[in-house]
């Protein structure tokens, strides 16, 4: 497995607040710039793991929706997520890390290429795919340190 991106942001908000953003999928979109919409398919069975739902937002300049999931989560601490499409499985985790004052909040992002195709296309188009996942990435993370500080503010 190839992890792409591995981006952290420091953010000045206590851990519980940035927990309660990252793990309101079903609201995100209300906050995240590049999502459109979230439908949630399956609550999780205990919290959050097992949780899917499909999120459309914009990828490569056009809408793409994703039917993803939770397969691991540990409260305040982190989650992870996957997603097949096109011959190829995803994997993403969200992490925090307490920091004086706040906290930091790491996003990676990784893939794996199954079917033939999706491992000529990773060749092909690797250096493209992963400067379009790190800028969305840096997006996602500066929006939820964005909102995650300003309900901070508000408290």
């Amino acid at each position: 497995m190839k992890e792409l991106v591995n981006e952290v942001v420091r953010i000045n908000a206590p851990a519980s607040v940035v927990w309660d953003f990252i793990s309101d999928i079903e609201h995100c979109a209300t906050w995240l710039t590049n999502v459109d919409s979230v439908s949630i398919l399956k609550r999780g069975d205990n919290g959050l793991v097992g949780l899917r739902w499909e999120e459309t937002r914009k990828m490569f300049g056009k809408e793409a929706t994703e039917t993803m999931w939770i397969t691991r989560a540990e409260p305040l601490n982190f989650y992870q997520v996957e997603a097949h499409n096109h011959g190829a499985k995803y994997f993403s985790k969200l992490s925090i890390q307490v920091k004086p004052g706040g906290c930091e909040l790491a996003m990676s992002f990784s893939a794996k290429a199954v079917s033939f195709s999706a491992k000529l296309s990773s060749l092909l188009m690797a250096p493209l795919m992963k400067s379009s996942v790190k800028k969305m990435v840096a997006r996602d993370l500066s929006d939820i340190k964005h909102a995650a500080e300003q309900q901070a503010e508000a408290a």
